[in-house]
């Protein structure tokens, strides 16, 4: 309840002003507008999907005139130099590659066949390159293996491919 909240200590307002002026810290996912950024406090920090150097110039003039603080979450690093934003969304989108293949080779109108990744009886299965070994790249393969697929992996690394080499079909 909003008691209960405020008894541990939050505090309910009913404007978006009110909330991005007392905010320390602003978590978001997507581009936060330059409204929000010139109502923040000097020294807020606003972790965000977003990286200011691609974004639009009037952002970040907002984030340089309020004091404001803007971290990209895909740039946080842990104790061992990984980036587990980036490692997260790599295996993420590695995973939904072979789903939108798919989908992408299903036929599109009449006389028309589509490609079965995984092949069938009599019918081989799909021949798959991936570019690029790392952790999307390896993911991706993984998963259009588990199709069926014949699947071929590249890397510009030769060291990739060989610590691979026997975890693949």
């Amino acid at each position: 309840s909003d008691d209960e909240y405020e008894e541990a200590g939050g505090r309910i307002v009913h404007r978006r002003i009110e909330a991005l002026a007392a905010a320390e810290l602003v978590v978001g996912i997507g581009w936060v507008r330059a409204s929000d950024v010139s109502a923040l406090k000097t020294g807020a920090v606003v972790l965000s999907l977003h990286r200011l150097d691609f974004a639009p110039s009037g952002l970040r003039s907002a984030f340089a005139a309020s004091g404001a603080v803007s971290v990209s979450a895909d740039r946080l690093t842990n104790g061992g130099g990984s980036r587990p934003v980036i490692d997260r969304m790599s295996e993420l989108s590695g995973a939904l590659a072979p789903q939108i293949a798919a989908r992408l080779l299903e036929s599109s109108g009449p006389g028309r066949f589509g490609i079965l990744l995984g092949g069938v009886t009599a019918v081989a299965p799909a021949e798959v390159v991936v570019v690029g070994a790392g952790r999307l790249g390896l993911e991706a393969a993984r998963r259009f293996a588990a199709t069926g697929a014949k699947v071929h992996l590249l890397d510009n690394q030769l060291a990739r491919l060989e610590a691979v080499s026997g975890s693949l079909p």
